[in-house]
């Protein structure tokens, strides 16, 4: 199974674990990147529609 990542969820049927991982991994390479950060935030930011 799998899906698309949006926001911090996983849409189309991916697990919770899936999502954990997926979300664990992003948060890991923004700490490292200012700039995925940032990109990272406004596509949050976009996809919650605020």
């Amino acid at each position: 199974p799998g899906g698309v990542m949006i926001g911090r969820e996983i849409a189309g049927g991916g697990t919770f674990q899936e999502c954990k991982v997926v979300a664990d991994l992003a948060d890991q390479l923004a700490a490292r990147d200012p700039e995925l950060k940032a990109a990272y935030d406004a596509a949050t930011k976009e996809a919650l529609g605020q």
